[in-house]
């Protein structure tokens, strides 16, 4: 075999095994991080979903889509690219630096200088490269959230023609956004015109050297010494910048994992009530204080009171008296101070899946997903067809006043073209289907005709005769007929009794309330 033959046998393995080995590294480096991507991103969902309500009320929605859109595609997309860049760069780097020295080993002292050069610029750069990194991704969490924000209250703008203070607001933080973003940019952009000056400092002084000082060398030796440190310069500006880079964007690591840290509900393995927990539907406070953190003010005060089984009480207060505080602390969605006890078993002992199992709410806003009919009424699959038909006509929706076109239970929410009335009818039909013995309606009948708030209240003296009824009551029209009236003033109950004893105290704060919204005559 003679020596050309041998080389060329040589320089083909060597070029198949690059390519073997670059294929085996991609491989395994976008497993490893579509796996540590998928793991991040699974631990950010379940530490959020888990996560203490007074995280949710601190936390800007923009911040968490943010973390959730951003930060994860840099992870997703653009990291490993960037590590797999480095990496190969790397390794290419070992191959040249060992040719020139095998062309000569003084070669390596302008290399070693190079090298120590870029990494102090590396050095000096990175903490500016971070921080801008880090202002460019936070200063887009306020963006966002003004912007969906502004999105959810279109209506309002536009009822009260604000459009051009809205747009001046978001004109600020589109302008604190673009400047981190141009900073950022700008500063990269210095940091690789400064690498790129010293790598031809490099290159004009590796011509010197065979200008000045080498004359025995021959014209090969040359010509693959600078073609190579040609190539040597390029592979140290890109992978310092690259390395760079890899340490801006594992600010989104960063970010990503302090979501993964947020402190967790308390929801250790309580007392197992039985499954027809609670049988008689008793709420009773005793103590009952709540502040968010130890430095709030409390938000409740010293709540004392009972409800016996079966009665329905309507609680009413001004914006800020404590309504809906109160209906969180029986769902624990924070901690609170003192007892709460349901059929006489403290909830603090209790299974917080237990308790909100067990507790039925229709808000004033009825939340419903996307899917079926059945997919909302029982997502579950606990129930049969009938029992599932049979709620919805107790509920009204098959009624001719309901105006309801529901005809399969397979029919989408977005098919069916409900009403806001009729989304609270199913509502409704969900809490019969569930048989929960307390039930909590948040403002029973808002934005509704005279028609449709007729059904509504019919269906609910209907259906829940026997259940603990709890009505935060905007309207004081709809507590009329209910068994007791609370009204709660600074966190504090101020009143509690039947509507028609509260309404002989002339001098009370429900007589007011009742008078100033000309209920009386």
């Amino acid at each position: 075999m003679t020596r050309y033959n041998f080389t060329l046998i040589l320089y083909s393995c060597l070029i198949l095994g690059t390519v073997v080995l670059s294929v085996i590294t991609a491989t395994l480096l976008f497993n490893f991080t579509r796996t540590a991507s998928n793991r991040l991103q699974n631990l950010m969902v379940r530490s959020i979903m888990g996560a203490l309500m007074y995280f949710h009320d601190v936390t800007p929605i923009g911040s968490i889509i943010n973390r959730f859109s951003k930060d994860l595609t840099v992870i997703d997309e653009q990291l490993p690219f960037v590590v797999y860049d480095f990496l190969e760069i790397l390794f290419s780097f070992c191959g040249v630096v060992i040719l020139l020295a095998c062309v000569n080993l003084l070669f390596l002292i302008p290399v070693s200088v190079i090298i120590i050069i870029m990494y102090l610029m590396r050095k000096i750069y990175i903490p500016i490269g971070r921080n801008l990194q880090r202002m460019d991704v936070s200063s887009r969490s306020p963006m966002i959230g003004y912007l969906n924000a502004s999105l959810e209250g279109l209506t309002t703008i536009r009822a009260f023609r604000v459009e051009d203070l809205l747009t001046k607001e978001f004109d600020r933080h589109q302008d604190l956004y673009t400047s981190a973003n141009y900073t950022s940019k700008c500063c990269a952009r210095a940091f690789g015109y400064f690498l790129d000056l010293w790598c031809s400092i490099f290159i004009a002084t590796i011509v010197a050297r065979f200008v000045f000082l080498d004359h025995d060398i021959t014209v090969g030796e040359i010509g693959l010494a600078i073609t190579q440190a040609y190539t040597l310069t390029g592979f140290v500006q890109y992978g310092i910048r690259q390395w760079a880079e890899i340490e801006n964007k594992m600010t989104s690591v960063e970010r990503a994992l302090e979501y993964t840290k947020a402190e967790q509900e308390r929801n250790d393995m309580g007392i197992l009530s039985s499954l027809n927990w609670p049988i008689k539907g008793k709420i009773q406070f005793v103590d009952v204080s709540l502040r968010y953190c130890s430095t709030d003010s409390y938000l409740l005060k010293n709540l004392n009171f009972t409800i016996n089984p079966a009665e329905k009480i309507g609680i009413v207060g001004r914006t800020g008296a404590g309504k809906s505080t109160l209906i969180t602390t029986l769902f624990r969605l924070y901690d609170h101070e003192g007892e709460i006890r349901i059929d006489d078993m403290d909830i603090k002992y209790l299974q917080l899946k237990t308790i909100r199992q067990k507790i039925t709410i229709i808000p004033q806003e009825p939340v419903l997903f996307t899917g079926t009919i059945r997919d909302n009424l029982d997502p579950f699959g606990d129930y049969d067809d009938h029992e599932i038909w049979s709620a919805i006509e107790k509920a009204g929706l098959r009624s001719a006043e309901s105006g309801s076109n529901i005809t399969s239970l397979e029919i989408t929410i977005d098919d069916a073209k409900l009403s806001s009335a009729q989304k609270q009818l199913l509502s409704i039909a969900r809490a019969v289907l569930l048989k929960n013995k307390i039930v909590i309606f948040d403002e029973l009948t808002a934005n509704m005709d005279e028609v449709t708030e007729k059904l509504v209240t019919d269906v609910v003296k209907e259906n829940f005769k026997s259940c603990t009824l709890l009505v935060v009551a905007h309207k004081l029209e709809t507590i009329v007929g209910l068994d007791k009236v609370m009204v709660l003033e600074h966190g504090a109950i101020v009143e509690y009794n039947t509507p028609a004893m509260l309404l002989e105290e002339k001098n009370g704060v429900f007589y007011n309330m009742v008078k100033s919204s000309g209920l009386l005559k």
